[in-house]
Parts: structure tokens; sequence; C-alpha cells
């Protein structure tokens, strides 16, 4: 019995201490995530270079050719969105208000508050990456709701 509960514990030790390493690395990562998203698209870009420079060894030359891709990528991914974003908003709109129609006042407000917010986050990465305001995305105090 005492050589079950010694395993026990060391077996429970060494879980917890998996499980608390697992959450901190999360921690990191995700603050890292965060980092990134926000310092807009040119961090984006700088931080995929230096991952990848890391990761597979790359030469200066490397380096700058990659640095070229990343910024042309982003160019031509920024003009697809501009394309396909009013389509995107409709659909989020409209997936929104279909939201509203299931809630009930107190809901909604809060539902709102929490639309708000998200809006607000992207408000403030889509000026970043296009150098001015952005385009598109209704405000929610002035939607219609549904019900």
């Amino acid at each position: 019995m005492k050589r079950f509960k010694g395993c026990l514990g060391v077996f429970l030790i060494f879980f917890f201490g998996v499980l608390f390493g697992a959450a901190i690395t999360e921690a990191g990562f995700n603050k890292r995530m965060v980092k990134l998203l926000r310092g807009g698209p040119e961090e984006i870009t700088d931080g995929t270079v230096r991952w990848l420079r890391k990761e597979l060894k790359l030469d200066k030359d490397q380096v700058v050719m990659l640095k070229q891709i990343a910024v042309d990528t982003r160019i031509k991914l920024r003009k697809i969105r501009q394309t396909t974003q009013p389509e995107v908003d409709r659909t989020l709109l409209e997936a929104a208000d279909r939201t509203r129609g299931i809630l009930n006042p107190e809901q909604v407000k809060k539902f709102d508050e929490i639309i708000r917010k998200g809006h607000s986050e992207v408000e403030k990465l889509r000026t970043r990456d296009d150098g001015g305001p952005s385009r598109g995305l209704q405000n929610p105090s002035t939607a219609t709701p549904s019900s």
C-alpha cells in the first residue's frame, strides 16, 4: 500500500508539473501572439521572418528575399481583403442580427457591448494595416436589431 501511495504521489507530481508547464508555455505563447497582432502588419511580417530565419537557419540574402516575399504577400492579401470585406461585414452583421433575435433585452445590451469592443480592436488593426480609417464595419449601436 505504501508503494502504491508513493507511486501515485510521484505520478501526481509529474502530472501537475506537466500541466503547470503547459499552462505557462501557453500563456507565454498567447502573450507573444497578442503582441504580434497588436503590432500591426509590419510586426507580423517581421515576426514571421524572424521565426523562419531561426527555424530554417536562413542566410542574410535569404532573409532579404523572404522579407520582400512577405511584403508582396501582405499587399496582395490587402487587395483581396478590400474586395471581400464588404461581404464579410454583411455576413457578420446578419449573424449579429439573428443572434439578437434569440436574446432577451439584457443579453442584447451585453452582446452589443461585446461586439463594440471587438469592433474597436478590429478598427485599430485595420487603421494600422491601411494607414487610414477602416471601411465597411457598421457600428452595432447603429445597427437595427431584428427583435
